[in-house]
C-alpha cells in the first residue's frame, strides 16, 4: 500500500521532506495563526480549469499549483488515471471536485489545514449472522503514529495484515481502527521503514516510525545536479543533518569523522579552533591537495562553516568527481544547506549546549622519583649524579625541604635543590567550558521561502594561564522567490567570523607541551615571595604564558551566492549562479620579554629578547561564474534522460602585507609605530589565478533498472603555459537494479539488489606554481651595501622556467554492489576501488650551479588500492526502534616509480619506490647484550663497522640482514643489500565506525564509535629515547622499561648520555608502536517534553539532552600519546566534551 500526495512526487523523490514541510505547516497553523474554516476557504478559492483528456491527477496537480490546497490519498485505493476534460470558469474548489469525482466512486474530505484527504466511497452491504459474530469479536485499537522527532505523521497507512481493513491517519497523527483479536498491525509511510506490531491488551498504541535510510536518500546530491540513489552508478556516500545535531563539536569535519567510509579526518591538534585535515581514499599525489568543498555551489571551507547549518553532504569518491575536471583529484564534499519552505508558516527553533571541558590524553614527564631513580641507573658515567640513593626517601616523602645552600648536585651548581615533585601538568592544565547558540526561522509562502541562522561559539583552552579563547560568529540568510511564472532567483548570504586569542608563548596555540618538557620536575611554580621561579636558564611555563605577550588573529568569510533558473519548457532549465567570496585574515602578535626572579625573588635576567610586534593581513577574493542548460525527459514510462551541458569560470586574487618592529622600551602599548625605526621588516606578495572551464553530463535510465552516465570536463588553467593549457577529463559510471528483475523478484530475497562501476580522470595541479612558466625575479630581504649609508636590494632569478609540465591526471576505476533484505531492515554496500596517477609532479636533482630550484617534471607513478564496506540493521518493536550502522574502509598507496634520489634512510621517507608515502624504514631489533660473552659475539658479527666502538653489555643489538658485516642502512647500493626493512607508514589503515541509536517513546539515545585499525608510530626527537639531554625532561613512558643488571628483560637497552644513545634507540622493531584505537566519539541521551505539554505553552517541540564527545578510547599507544598524533613532543592535549543541551520549536 502506498501513501501518495498529487505534488510531482512521481517526478521528484524526495516525497518525505515534502510530506515533512506540510505536516510542519500544519503544525505550525494550528499553534500560531487564526482557525480558517476549510469550508470557507474552498468557498473564496475559485479557479479556472480546462484541460481536455487529462488525467486526473494531473487536474489535481493543476488545482495545487492554483490554491493553497495539498491532495492526500492512498494510491493502491484510488485510480486517478482515468482521463477526464474540466471546462469550468471562476468556480470553488468544492465545486471543481463534486464534478470530477461524483461518477468515479470518490469521496473527499477537506481538513482545516487545506488538505484534502481522498478515499473510495464505501460499499454497504448486508450483514450476515456470521459477519455480525466476527464482528463482535473484534476490539477497537486508537494510537498516534510519530516520527523519531516525535512530530505526527499525516497519512501514515494502518493496516490489518492479510485483510482490506485498514485507515490512515489524520493532521494529528492520530489512527482509530477496529480490528480481529490477535490481528497483526502493519504501519508504513513513505521515507519510512514498515513496522509490524501486535496490539496486547492496551488498545492505545504510541507508535514511532524510524526513517527509512534508503528511501530518504533516494535523491543524492551530484555534480550540478541531483540523482536518485536507486540510480546511482558511482561511489557517493552521504550524511544527515544527524551527524551533527546536539554534537559538542566545533568544526563540522570532526563530526565526520569515522561517519563516511572512505573519508579520513584527522585532528591537528586540540587546540580551540584548530581545523582538520580531510583526505577521500587516501592521497592521489605526494603534492597534497585537499578535497574540493562546496557550499551550495560555491566553494568553501568544512572548517569555518556552521554544523547547524548543513542539511546534507555528499562526498564523489570516484569516477563522479570527474564533472569537476582540474579541482577533484581528491575527490569531492558538496555541503548543502538548510533552507525554508514554501506553504511553510513561520518556525523559530533554538538550540543551545553548555560544555565541560577537560583534558583527554595526557602526555607525561618523568615526575622527580621516577627521573631520580632513572638516573641512578646510568652507570656509565654520562650523567652527574643529581639524587643519591639515599635521598630518594625524602623525594617519596614528598618533602618541602629546600636546600638553598647546596654548592653543586648534579650538574646544577649554586641553585636551591629541591625533594617536592611539581606536577606541571596539573598545574599548568586544567578544565575549561564550551557554549554554542543557534537560532533558525524560517518560512515561505505560495511562490517563496526563506531561512535566516544566527549562531555563536565561544571556546576557553585548557591552559590555566595566560589567554586561551576562540569566538566564532555565523550568519547565513537564505530566500527563493519566483519572480515570474518559470523563473525563480535564489539568494544565498553567508558570514562567518571568528577571533583567536592566544598566548604568544605557544605558537599558533598548539606546543603547550613544548613548554612543559623543557622545564624540571622539582622546580616549583613561585617563590616564597609569591613571584613565577625560574630555576636556572629554564623557562617558567605559566610565566611564558601569562606574561610573554598574546596573538589575536581575526578572520572573516562573507559569500554571496546568487541562482537564477529559468524552466524554459517542461524539462528544460537553464541555471545561472555567480558567486563572490572575500575572506581576510588579521593576526597581530606581540613577544615580550620576561623577567626571571630566583628563589630569593632576585632580578637574574631579561629573556625571550628583544621584544616585538607584529601585522600580519592578508585577503582573498574568489569568484565564480557558472552557467548550465539541464534537460529532464521521461519517454513511455521506460526511458529517463538527463542532459545537461555548462561551462564556468573561476578566478581568484591574493594579497598579503606584513609589518615587524623589535626593541620596544615598554610593552604595555605595543603598536607598530613606538618599536625602534632601525629593526623593522615589511613585506607583501600578491597573486592571481584562473580556470575557465567547460562541461556536460548525459545519464541515461531504462525500465528503472538500468542506467549509463557519461561525463566530460574542459579545464583551461592560467598556471600552464599556454600550449599546455588546457586538459580533458572523462568519466562514466553504470548501474543495474538486479533486485527488479523478475527472476531475482521470484526469489524474494532482496527488496533491493544493484551492481555499478565507474571510471574517471580528475587533474591536480597542486605540485605547479601559479608562474611557472614566466621568469620570475626574487626580492630579498637582505641588502647589498654601496658605500657609506647605501644599501640596495639584492634580487636573483626566482626559478628555472618550465613550459612544457602539464596536468597530473588521476584514473580511478570503482566496482560496487548495494543491496537491502528482510522488508529493508538489513542493508549495505561494498566497494573496491584502484587509483593511479601516472604523471605525476616529482623533484628532480640537478646540479647545484644551475643557481635555482630545478622544475618538477611528470614523471612518477603513484598506485592507491582500496575497498569499502557498510553494513546497517533497523528495527521496530513496539515503542523501541534501534537501528546499527557499521563502516570500514582500507586505502594503501604505493610510489611505482619516480626519477630523482632512491635511497632509503633510515626513518620516515617520504617517497620510496615500491612503498608506501611516509614509509618508515628501520633495522631488525636482536634483543639487548646480556654478559661480556653476547658482546664479544656481536661485535665479532660486524667486522666492517656500523656499530659503536664503546657497546657494553646493556646496549641494543640489531640483525645485519645482507650479511656483509656492517650494520648499514643500504649495504653497497644494489638491490638486496643493507640492514633496513619496511616497518610501517603514517596512512592510518581499516578506518571504522560503529553508529548506535535507539528510541523508546519519548527517550531516544544514541552511541558513536570510531577508529583505526593499525597506523605505526614512532616517538620522535626528545621524546625517542629516555634522558635524551641533561636539561630536558624524560616522557614517563620510559620508566621502568630500561636494561639494568636487575631488569634483565627489559623491552629497552640501558639508559646513557653518551652518543650510542642514538643508536641503542634507533628506529626499529623494537621501537615502532601500532597505535590501533577504538574512540568513543559520541555518546546522546536526550528526552522530548510530551506535546500534550508543550503545545499548551505554544512550543511545538522541546527536546533536552546530554551529549559527551570523546569520552573514552581504547589503544596501545605509548606514554599518553593520543593515537591521532604523531610521535613529537610539540601538541596541544585533545579534551573531553560533556554537554547539556535544549532544543526548542516554537
Amino acid at each position: 500500500m502506498n501513501f501518495s500526495t498529487i505534488s510531482k512526487s512521481e517526478q521528484y523523490p524526495a516525497l518525505k521532506k515534502i510530506l515533512s514541510i506540510m505536516r510542519l505547516a500544519t503544525l505550525l497553523s494550528i499553534i500560531f495563526s487564526l482557525q480558517i474554516s476549510a469550508a470557507v476557504h474552498s468557498q473564496e478559492t475559485r479557479l479556472s480549469l480546462e484541460v481536455k483528456n487529462q488525467t486526473i491527477k494531473e487536474v489535481l496537480f493543476l488545482i495545487e499549483n492554483q490554491s493553497g490546497y495539498r491532495f492526500i490519498y492512498e494510491s493502491e485505493k484510488i485510480n486517478l488515471d482515468k482521463k477526464v476534460s474540466v471546462n469550468v470558469k471562476d468556480q470553488t474548489v468544492e465545486a471543481i471536485l463534486k464534478q470530477i469525482f461524483e461518477k468515479e466512486g470518490i469521496k473527499y474530505e477537506i481538513t482545516e489545514n487545506n488538505f484534502i484527504l481522498i478515499n473510495p466511497v464505501e460499499k454497504t452491504t448486508k450483514t450476515s449472522p456470521v459477519t455480525q459474530s466476527v464482528t463482535q469479536n473484534k476490539k477497537v485499537v486508537k494510537g498516534k503514529v510519530t516520527d523519531e522527532n516525535g512530530d505526527p505523521i499525516i497519512g501514515a497507512n494502518i493496516v490489518e495484515k492479510g485483510t482490506t481493513n485498514g485507515t490512515v491517519t489524520d493532521v494529528d497523527g492520530n489512527f482509530i481502527i477496529n480490528v480481529a483479536d490477535n490481528s497483526l498491525l502493519q504501519i508504513s509511510y513513505i521515507g519510512y521503514s514498515m513496522m509490524e506490531l501486535r496490539p496486547g491488551r492496551e488498545t492505545t498504541l504510541a507508535i514511532k516510525l524510524k526513517e527509512d535510510t534508503q528511501l530518504m536518500d533516494e535523491v543524492v546530491v551530484v555534480g550540478y545536479g541531483t540523482v536518485k540513489r536507486a540510480n546511482l552508478g558511482g561511489a557517493v556516500s552521504t550524511a544527515d543533518s544527524k551527524a551533527f545535531e546536539a554534537r559538542p563539536v566545533q568544526n563540522a569535519a570532526a563530526a565526520l569523522q569515522g561517519e563516511v567510509p572512505g573519508l579520513t579526518i584527522t585532528r591537528s591538534g586540540g587546540a580551540p579552533g584548530s581545523d582538520m585535515t580531510m583526505k577521500i581514499r587516501d592521497v592521489s599525489s605526494i603534492n597534497g591537495g585537499t578535497p574540493l568543498v562546496l557550499i551550495d555551489g560555491a566553494e568553501g571551507n568544512i572548517n569555518s562553516i556552521n554544523p547547524a547549518d548543513i542539511e546534507n553532504i555528499s562526498v564523489l569518491k570516484d569516477g563522479t568527481a570527474a564533472i569537476y575536471g582540474a579541482r577533484a583529484s581528491d575527490g569531492v564534499v558538496l555541503i548543502t544547506t538548510k533552507s525554508g519552505k514554501r506553504n511553510q508558516k513561520l518556525t523559530v527553533g533554538f538550540d543551545a549546549y553548555y560544555s565541560i571541558k577537560t583534558p583527554a590524553l595526557l602526555k607525561k614527564t618523568a615526575n622527580l622519583l621516577q627521573h631520580a631513580e632513572m638516573a641512578l641507573e646510568i652507570t656509565d658515567g654520562s650523567f652527574p649524579v643529581e639524587y643519591t640513593a639515599d635521598e630518594l626517601d625524602l623525594i617519596r616523602q614528598n618533602s618541602d625541604l629546600v636546600l638553598t645552600d647546596s654548592p653543586q648536585w648534579g650538574r646544577w651548581t649554586g641553585y636551591p635543590k629541591f625533594y617536592k615533585n611539581q606536577d606541571w601538568n596539573d598545574m599548568l592544565i586544567g578544565n575549561s567550558n564550551m557554549q554554542n547558540y543557534n537560532v533558525n526561522i524560517s518560512g515561505g509562502g505560495e511562490k517563496y521561502s526563506y531561512m535566516i541562522s544566527l549562531g555563536h561559539q565561544r571556546e576557553e583552552g585548557l591552559p590555566k594561564f595566560g589567554e586561551d579563547l576562540n569566538k566564532r560568529y555565523f550568519a547565513r540568510a537564505k530566500s527563493s522567490i519566483e519572480i515570474f511564472k518559470n523563473l525563480t532567483y535564489d539568494l544565498n548570504m553567508s558570514y562567518e567570523s571568528g577571533s583567536r586569542n592566544y598566548s604568544s608563548g605557544i605558537t599558533e596555540g598548539q606546543n603547550i607541551w613544548e613548554l612543559i618538557y623543557k622545564t624540571r620536575s622539582w622546580a616549583p611554580l613561585r617563590n616564597p615571595e609569591g613571584g613565577f621561579y625560574t630555576f636556572e636558564g629554564f623557562d617558567n611555563p605559566a610565566q611564558v604564558l601569562e606574561d610573554g605577550g598574546i596573538a589575536n588573529k581575526t578572520t572573516t568569510n562573507f559569500t554571496i551566492n546568487n541562482q537564477l533558473k529559468w524552466n524554459i519548457i517542461d524539462g528544460l532549465n537553464l541555471i545561472g549562479q555567480a558567486v563572490i567570496r572575500k575572506y581576510d585574515s588579521d593576526e597581530n602578535i606581540t613577544n615580550k620579554s620576561i623577567v626571571n626572579y630566583d628563589w630569593d625573588n632576585n632580578y637574574v635576567r631579561e629573556k625571550r629578547t628583544p621584544n616585538s610586534a607584529e601585522r600580519k593581513y592578508s585577503k582573498r577574493l574568489s569568484k565564480n561564474f557558472t552557467l548550465y542548460a539541464e534537460y529532464k525527459k521521461n519517454f513511455n514510462k521506460l526511458h529517463d534522460l538527463n542532459i545537461m551541458v555548462g561551462t564556468s569560470n573561476e578566478s581568484e586574487n591574493y594579497d598579503m602585507f606584513s609589518a615587524k618592529r623589535i626593541n620596544f622600551d615598554q610593552q604595555e602599548n605595543m603598536s607598530l609605530q613606538l618599536g625602534s625605526s632601525e629593526d623593522q621588516t615589511a613585506y607583501s606578495e600578491g597573486e592571481a589565478w584562473t580556470i575557465n572551464s567547460f562541461f556536460s553530463r548525459v545519464n541515461y535510465t531504462f525500465a528503472n533498472k538500468y542506467t549509463i552516465e557519461g561525463t566530460i570536463r574542459a579545464d583551461g588553467s592560467s598556471r600552464f603555459h599556454p600550449d599546455h593549457r588546457w586538459g580533458y577529463f572523462p568519466g562514466v559510471n553504470a548501474a543495474w537494479r538486479i533486485g527488479e528483475e523478475g527472476f531475482m523478484k521470484k526469489l524474494n530475497a532482496f527488496d533491493d539488489l544493484k551492481v555499478r562501476a565507474s571510471y574517471g580522470e580528475m587533474g591536480n595541479q597542486s605540485g605547479i606554481g601559479l608562474y611557472d612558466y614566466i621568469q620570475l625575479i626574487s626580492l630579498s630581504k637582505d641588502y647589498y651595501p654601496f658605500g657609506p649609508g647605501n644599501k640596495g636590494q639584492m634580487a636573483t632569478n626566482g626559478n628555472i622556467v618550465s613550459t612544457s609540465r602539464t596536468w597530473e591526471t588521476i584514473r580511478t576505476t570503482n566496482v560496487g554492489l548495494d543491496f537491502s533484505t528482510l522488508s529493508n531492515r538489513l542493508y549495505g554496500s561494498f566497494d573496491y576501488f584502484w587509483k593511479e596517477n601516472k604523471n605525476m609532479l616529482i623533484a628532480k636533482t640537478y646540479p647545484s650551479m644551475l643557481g635555482a630550484d630545478a622544475p618538477s617534471t611528470n614523471s612518477g607513478h603513484l598506485s592507491i588500492r582500496g575497498w569499502e564496506i557498510s553494513l546497517g540493521w533497523r528495527d521496530q518493536i513496539k515503542d523501541f526502534s534501534y537501528s546499527v550502522r557499521f563502516n570500514i574502509s582500507d586505502a594503501r598507496n604505493k610510489v611505482v616509480e619516480r626519477v630523482g634520489n632512491n635511497l632509503i634512510t633510515l626513518g620516515k621517507n617520504d617517497t620510496p619506490t615500491g612503498y608506501p608515502l611516509k614509509s618508515y624504514f628501520g633495522y631488525e631489533f636482536d634483543g639487548i647484550i646480556q654478559n661480556e660473552q653476547e658482546l664479544e659475539e656481536y661485535k665479532a658479527r660486524f667486522p666492517n663497522g656500523g656499530i659503536p666502538g664503546d657497546l657494553s653489555v646493556g646496549d641494543a643489538k640489531y640483525k645485519d640482514l645482507d650479511n656483509d658485516g656492517k650494520l648499514s642502512v643500504l649495504g653497497n647500493g644494489e638491490d638486496g643489500d643493507g640492514d633496513v626493512t619496511y616497518l610501517g607508514d603514517l596512512n592510518p589503515r581499516y578506518n571504522f565506525g560503529l553508529n548506535l541509536s535507539a528510541a523508546y517513546k519519548n527517550f531516544d539515545f544514541g552511541a558513536f564509535i570510531q577508529g583505526v585499525g593499525r597506523r605505526t608510530m614512532f616517538l620522535e626527537g626528545e621524546a625517542s629515547k629516555p634522558m635524551p639531554e641533561a636539561w630536558y625532561q624524560s616522557a614517563e613512558y620510559w620508566y621502568g622499561k630500561t636494561w639494568t643488571a636487575e631488569r634483565t628483560d627489559a623491552q629497552y637497552p640501558a639508559i646513557t648520555l653518551k652518543s650510542k644513545r642514538n643508536y641503542n634507540y634507533y628506529v626499529s622493531t623494537n621501537t615502532k608502536h601500532n597505535v590501533a584505537y577504538a574512540r568513543l566519539k559520541n555518546l546522546q541521551l536526550g528526552y522530548t517534553i510530551p506535546s500534550a505539554l508543550t503545545t499548551k505553552i505554544g512550543l511545538q517541540k522541546l527536546r533536552v539532552y546530554f551529549s559527551g564527545e570523546d569520552l573514552f578510547e581504547v589503544h596501545n599507544t605509548p606514554g599518553g600519546w593520543d593515537p591521532e598524533e604523531e610521535g613529537g613532543y610539540v601538541s596541544y592535549p585533545f579534551a573531553r566534551n560533556y554537554s547539556f543541551g535544549i532544543n526548542v520549536v516554537f
